[in-house]
């Protein structure tokens, strides 16, 4: 069982390596009361955090303390899987799916899981997406940092550039945008301002807005210098209005090859809430391969 903290909270979630036969998402309880509650509780917290008052530090420690974000999000090179879900606040009940993802399990409208594979080389990325039938769902690809975003639909039949405003689409009908997803370099994103020192030691370092969407700056809360690591992110409209927020889940143990079961220093688990659209989509990281190349074929364009 596997424990991972978020500010004011305890989720609870196992973990099951993907080589098990028996895999599957067997605790699945994402409820109207567990939606509600925890958009309610990030509402309370965030502007608890905008009132503070904070101590201005300098705007070289906001440079450096991106440059920290960005080490601690950099996954290694090498092959991984995990699981993506999205819940919108449902009918006042708990889903619960059966531990054997062999059956033919009919997915709720309401709630929608993914199993998928990802190829990590350098800057590139490549998530394959399926459907809990183990049917081609879509597959996305990250070229050059997330300079282009490439995506094939099955369903569809159709293959996409994602760029400009289109990069701002929910990926999949779930909380997250295909740019939240990017291996972005958010160093190069410094708006210049100076950060703040929270009353808990925390840093609240800010990234620019980005064009062509309704995205405004980013506010990460950060822990400080020499680790960075970042435990939440703010994302705000062009007024300054929170409407997205993503936790980072650290500490979560994995399948990795030639190391059995063991902690990861980057987050496994990312965890979306949409305020607007009172929902929550999840990421969650189970297996993770660094020992084998990546064939640079993964992220030819062509091969979708």
């Amino acid at each position: 069982m596997i424990v991972f903290f978020y500010n004011k909270g305890w989720i609870m979630q196992k973990k099951i390596p993907m080589s098990d036969p028996q895999r599957g998402p067997s605790g699945v309880g994402l409820s109207r009361r567990f939606v509600l509650r925890r958009l309610l509780g990030l509402f309370c917290v965030s502007m608890a955090v905008v009132a503070l008052s904070g101590q201005r530090v300098g705007a070289q420690v906001g440079q450096q303390g991106l440059e920290g974000v960005d080490r601690v999000l950099a996954m290694p090179n090498g092959a991984y899987s995990g699981r993506l879900s999205h819940a919108p606040a449902p009918e006042g009940r708990a889903y619960r799916l059966p531990a054997d993802s062999s059956l033919a399990v009919r997915q709720d409208a309401r709630l929608r899981i993914y199993l998928f594979r990802a190829w990590k080389r350098e800057r590139d990325l490549r998530f394959e997406f399926r459907d809990l039938r183990q049917q081609p769902v879509a597959t996305l690809l990250y070229l050059d940092g997330g300079r282009q975003i490439w995506l094939r639909d099955f369903r569809r039949n159709e293959l996409h550039r994602k760029d400009g405003a289109l990069r701002f689409e929910p990926l999949l009908a779930t909380a997250f945008s295909f740019e939240d997803l990017r291996p972005e370099r958010y160093e190069a994103r410094y708006d210049g301002a100076a950060p703040r020192r929270l009353p808990d030691n925390r840093i609240e370092l800010r990234a620019q807005a980005f064009p062509d969407s309704d995205y405004g700056n980013l506010i990460f809360i950060s822990r400080t210098d020499p680790d960075w690591q970042p435990g939440r992110v703010d994302f705000h409209d062009r007024e300054g209005i929170l409407f997205k927020t993503l936790l980072y889940g650290y500490g979560g143990r994995i399948a990795v090859a030639g190391a059995g079961i063991a902690a990861a220093g980057y987050p496994t688990l990312l965890e979306m809430m949409d305020l607007r659209h009172e929902a929550v989509s999840r990421l969650e990281w189970a297996e993770a391969d660094t020992t084998r190349p990546i064939n640079a074929g993964l992220f030819d364009p062509d091969t979708l």
